[in-house]
């Protein structure tokens, strides 16, 4: 009798040490401890983006020419793979005017920009590639350029300003990405509807982001 209880408790402590669940391997427990995150983007995105950039003015004196260009983009995760955004976009373009006669002539260089703040979206195609399109309203202020004067009078030069609808569409490629923080380079072109004609201004930029 006394050796039937033996057996039944030694079978008693094997069935409990087999139920138990076996000790993880301590490597893998390392390897995974190791291992980036793959959840999907959220919250904000803040991207800043710059680079060089030519301009083209359709009816506008003075517009064209070479330059730079940079956006502020804030964005906020919409979907996996769409972000919305808001947008400050703008680029500078350099013109020369040639001033005074004979010995005392002289080239000058300035600055024209054109600024734009829009809404828009920005979507991936695939975890490094993307789109984005935005629209809203843009200004344009262009620096000692010929103005239209009445007929019968001289041209004159001066300070223009014009305001009017924008929008913007570009892409983009995630060329390095350390954790939260990706270097992409992207195309960006920017349109600007005014009073005196059309302002385009595209070029390559070389953008920063934080997400």
């Amino acid at each position: 009798m006394k050796g039937a209880c033996v057996l039944l408790a030694l079978s008693a402590t094997a069935h409990a040490d087999s139920a138990k669940e076996p000790e993880p391997d301590p490597a893998v427990k390392n390897h995974e401890a190791n291992l980036e995150s793959t959840a999907s983007r959220q919250g904000f995105v803040f991207t800043f983006a710059a680079g060089g950039a030519v301009t083209l003015g359709f009816g506008v004196n003075d517009s064209t020419g070479t330059g730079g260009a940079g956006t502020l983009r804030i964005a906020h995760v919409a979907t996996p793979r769409t972000l919305v955004t808001l947008e400050i976009v703008g680029s500078a373009l350099f013109h020369q005017v040639s001033e005074g006669m004979g010995a005392d002539a002289k080239t000058t260089t300035y600055t024209n920009q054109l600024t734009n703040f829009m809404l828009g979206a920005q979507a991936y195609a695939n975890p490094a590639l993307w789109f984005r399109l935005a629209a809203g309203i843009g200004r344009y202020k262009g620096d000692h350029v010929l103005l239209e004067a009445p007929p019968g009078q001289p041209q004159m030069r001066g300070d223009l300003h014009l305001v009017g609808p924008s929008f913007s569409v570009g892409a983009g490629i995630d060329i390095i990405r350390l954790k939260r923080f990706r270097l992409s380079g992207e195309l960006q072109g920017t349109g600007l509807i005014n009073r005196e004609g059309l302002l385009s201004s595209g070029g390559f930029l070389l953008g920063f982001t934080i997400d």
